[in-house]
Parts: structure tokens; sequence; C-alpha cells
């Protein structure tokens, strides 16, 4: 009976939900107010540094707003709803327009073909050359923010690797594990262990090793790693104004903070590759990444496989396989709160094909396709990462018909295209699980309109892994509990909160 139900209410913080990749958290007064101090001094050199392009070429990219000298258009931006302004710039100017964003270039795409088309070419892998890319990468390491031969050879690795170790028998049962750590979290109030459990399947991927979700190092990792993403989203003006270090101090961009923070991450990642050496001194194994990865160190002395790239790589897929998975998560059971009728759609589905007797695995996928439905439309609707990393084209180049210089910042915009009417009908913010499903009433896994894990060569690599996360760990979750608002929720308060109802 109702009385008989243990509730729960759990908080799911604003912060967890916000951090998502931005180009900037600053507000448009702070940004006017940097650039304005810098330019007080400096104004004629700098706007004729912006002005390197000549005026033939800027004439020939894609129409767009115009911006002012050095800072460009970033003022008429929202930094919390780039997506959004990017796709209200895009009614006006077209799919493909361009934009001066400090005293960089920029185009931006907004449409699911132009997107694809582009990003299916060599000539856009690019990252821009820029401060934060190179900070990031320590140079050209990683594959995150590298480019060229040494991101090319990186990149097969990664994929390779990952595609390896995601398909080995175990990994599913390390994720249900995980399941279990979570369940006993939800019971006890304690939402935290969803941050652990998900970067703990990361974790095992990269290092074959599981922490307890009391470990209070490996908390302090995903903190730090998490924290230094956070902070990069601060300074993400850098990214089109890296002159501003030359006059303003690096505190006011936060360097200093991720400095350390890095530091400290790899600190803890060092430790993990001297115990995997002492293990194993001739570097014969490939169990995990980390092992895979000092094995082509030893057969391939002349490569771009060396300890600093082995140091970025494991802070990059950590940071790229933990965090998103986990924010996922938390919006799926937030918005699935606010529509309770897609969950108990998806637990009469359990209980009709699975039962409530035993775990559901990836092997039942087959048997649950509105399920697996409705986990593709959540990462549709939730919009984590409303604007994609942004490439640069590595030649001068053309997009549909316009000539495109060197060094242009592309932007790709995922939140117009899965706003697209087109694609998604008259309501494309709605959940609708039947996107995902065939006449036959089989899940397809293909729609035209998604694009949520980017394309071409640089779309994310951990694809695979991901969804069989939200898989298992949703579907369990459903089988389990049900999920409500609490009373007087409104459906937008701060901080975040779910009532959890554990299902007899």
């Amino acid at each position: 009976e109702r009385s008989n139900i243990r509730r729960s209410s759990t908080h799911l913080t604003r912060q967890s939900f916000d951090r998502s990749q931005r180009i900037t958290n600053m507000n448009s007064v702070t940004l006017v107010s940097i650039a304005l101090a810098a330019a007080a001094a400096f104004w004629l050199e700098k706007y004729l540094r912006a002005k390197k392009d000549n005026r033939s070429s800027i004439k020939c990219l894609p129409p767009g707003p115009t911006g002012l000298p050095l800072i460009g258009y970033l003022p008429f931006l929202n930094p919390f709803s780039l997506g959004e302004s990017f796709k209200r710039l895009a009614i006006k100017y077209g799919s493909v327009f361009s934009l001066s964003v400090g005293t960089e270039h920029a185009v931006v795409l907004n449409d699911y073909e132009s997107i694809k088309s582009v990003f299916s070419r060599p000539e856009f892998n690019n990252r821009p050359d820029t401060f934060m890319f190179r900070y990031f990468s320590l140079g050209e390491h990683g594959v995150a923010s590298s480019s060229g031969p040494h991101w090319k050879e990186q990149r097969k690795f990664v994929t390779k690797h990952l595609k390896s170790l995601t398909h080995r028998s175990n990994i599913q049962d390390e994720i249900l594990d995980e399941v279990k750590v979570l369940w006993e979290g939800l019971m006890s109030l304690q939402i935290k262990y969803l941050n652990v459990s998900v970067s703990n399947i990361v974790w095992s991927t990269i290092s074959g090793q599981r922490a307890s979700p009391d470990d209070s190092n490996f908390k302090s990792l995903i903190e730090s790693v998490n924290k230094c993403i956070q902070f990069a989203s601060t300074s993400g003006i850098l990214l089109f104004m890296p002159w501003l270090l030359n006059y303003l101090p690096e505190s006011l961009f936060n360097i200093d903070i991720m400095s350390k923070l890095r530091e400290k991450t790899f600190s803890y990642i060092e430790n993990i590759i001297s115990e995997h050496q002492a293990l194993d001194p001739e570097g014969s194994q490939d169990s995990d990444l980390v092992y895979a990865f000092l094995k082509e160190m030893r057969l391939r002395k002349e490569s771009s496989f060396t300890k600093k790239q082995l140091l970025v790589l494991c802070s990059e897929l950590f940071g790229a396989g933990g965090e998103p998975t986990s924010v996922s998560l938390k919006w799926a059971l937030r918005l699935l709160a606010l529509n309770p009728e897609l969950t108990r759609r998806a637990q009469k589905e359990i209980d009709e094909s699975i039962g409530k007797d035993r775990f559901i695995t990836y092997e039942d996928k087959t048997r649950l396709p509105f399920l697996r439905a409705l986990i593709m439309e959540l990462i549709r609707v939730e919009d984590i990462h409303p604007v994609g990393v942004v490439r640069s084209a590595r030649v001068d180049t053309e997009i549909q018909g316009y000539s495109i210089p060197s060094g242009t910042f592309i932007f790709p915009n995922f939140h117009a295209v899965h706003r697209d009417p087109r694609h998604w009908g008259p309501q494309p913010e709605v959940i609708r699980p039947e996107h995902w499903i065939s006449s036959d009433g089989t899940f397809n896994p293909h729609h035209a309109g998604f694009i949520a894990f980017s394309a071409g060569q640089r779309n994310c690599p951990g694809q695979e892994l991901a969804l069989m996360q939200l898989f298992l760990f949703l579907g369990n979750l459903f089988q389990r509990y049900s999920f409500e608002l609490p009373h007087g929720d409104s459906g937008n308060p701060k901080p975040y909160r779910l009532l959890l109802s554990r299902r007899t």
C-alpha cells in the first residue's frame, strides 16, 4: 500500500545540470568591461589584428550579423543559452551564417544536413589553434583538443580500444554492480553515488580498477576533473580573445586554479600508470586502456605514444565519459518525473517482458524497444550539449558556395537540429519516443535529425558505452522505482528535487 512505500526526496542541484560544455558563462556586462579595459590602450593594434583576413575574403563568408571591433558579436549572445541565440540568428540569416566572435571569424551550422556534410570532410577535422586548446592538450596531446597526424594516430587507438573494452565480457557485470550501489545510495538519500557509479565504469575501461563509493581519493579525482571543466567554461572568452592574457592577470580567467586541478589529476593518473608498469614491466598486456597504451609505447618508439600523451588522454576520457553520462541520467530522471506516463509505459514493458525477479541485461534490449526509444528521445530533449565543440577549417575551402578562409571557427548547433520541426514535428520540445519506433513496433536507432554524439571522424568514440550505461541504469531503476515531483513543485524549482517511490 501507499503508506508502506518508502519515499525519499533527493536533491538534484542545479550545478550538476549546468556543467554542459558552454563557450563562457560570463555575462555580457563583464565581457564588455574586460574587452573595453584591454582595448583602452591597445585598441588600434588589436583592431588591425582582428582584420587580418582581407576584406574580399570576409565578404565571401556566409551572411550574418555585424559585430563590434575587438569583441565581435559576443556581447549579443546569451552564454547560458548559446544554442537558442544561434537558432534565432539562423531564422534571420539562414541555417548557415557567419559572425565575428572576439577577433575570430566563425561559421555556425544550424541544420542536420549541413553539419553531417561539413563534418564528413577532412578539412574540418581540426581544432582551432588557440591558447585554450593548446593549454588543455599540453601543446598537442590527447584526442579532444589536438589536430593533425597526432590526433589521427591517437583517435584510431582510442576508437579501437574503447570498442574492444566495451565488448569485453565483464563490462556489463561491472555496470550492474554499480546499479546495485546506486540502489543502496538512493535508499539512503545519496544521489551523489550516481556520479561515482557512472565514473567508475569509465575509470574501469581506462585503468581496469573500480573504486568504492566512499573512496575519498577517487571522489577527489572526480571533483578535480569536473571542476576543471567547469572553470574552463568560465574562461571560454580566451578561445576568441587570447590576447587578453597579455594585459590581464591569469587569475581573472581561473588559469591558476585550473593548473592546480590539472596537476592533482595528473598525479592520481601517474600513480595508476606506475602501478601498471610495475605489474607488467614488459608491456605485454592490453586488458585496459593504460596497459594497451603502454604496450604501444614499447612497440612504437618514434610515435605519438608518450607518457605525456597518456596523461592527457586518460584525463580527457575520464572527463568526457563520466560527467556527461551522469548529468544525462539526472536530467532523464527529472524529465520523467515531469512526464510520469512515460515512466509507466516503460515499467509496463519491463514488467511484461522481463519481470521483477532479475536484473535487466543488455541482451534484453531487443525485448524493450520502448525503453530504448525513450532513452534516445531523452538524450535529444535534454540538450546537454546544445553547441558542439568548435572545429576549424584546416585550409581555405568552401561551404555551400561560400568561401571559408583557413582557421575559420565552425560551430555545430545541436540545439537547433534537435528542435527542428522538419525532423521532430510541430512540437519538437515534447518527448515522443514514437520517433524511434518502426511501424512493426521494433526500435529504429537511426533518425535523421539526431546528432547528439556529433558526426564525422570526430564523433564521440564512447557512444556505445554511454548508451549501454543509460539502458542498464535507467532500465533497472524503472524496474524498482517510480519518480514523481514533490508536492507543490511547479516543474522548475531550484534546487531540483525528486520524490522516489519503491515499487512493490
